[in-house]
């Protein structure tokens, strides 16, 4: 369990693609998004494409392969502070299962800290403390 406070949020590219926080955590990002993307985060892009375009594994097994193949070679707490302050994006609005999730659940169950899902009013309140280290 930490005691540190992250200003961590995911959300999605339609809702926060334009602020100046965020970054991709998918290997596959809109032509239009011109922010950074967090490599080290990103699934492998065939593992990807085989849940969410070729739907022939489970998410089950998708969130399986993605710790094993991406997150696990991480320490969760370096991530938290190399991407603190930042919106950390995924494709699909809520409730649609992303990348994300499983990003957030493997942040839980490895340090405890929960990653909020930033709303519309959580992005415009984002001010310079947010941005603040």
């Amino acid at each position: 369990m930490i005691n540190k406070k992250y200003d961590i949020f995911t959300s999605y590219f339609s809702l926060a693609a334009k602020h100046t926080s965020s970054i991709s955590i998918c290997p596959k990002t809109p032509p239009w998004f011109v922010m950074g993307r967090a490599k080290e985060l990103c699934c492998d892009e065939e593992l990807y494409k085989r849940y969410f375009r070729l739907l022939d594994i489970s998410r089950d097994e998708f969130k399986a392969q993605y710790i094993a193949q991406t997150l696990s070679k991480l320490d969760p707490y370096e991530v938290l502070e190399k991407y603190n302050h930042k919106l950390l994006l995924g494709w699909y609005k809520p409730p649609k299962f992303d990348c994300r999730n499983v990003f957030v659940e493997w942040i839980h169950e490895e340090t405890g800290f929960m990653i909020p899902e930033a709303t519309q009013k959580d992005i415009d309140g984002f001010g310079l403390e947010f941005f603040s280290i």
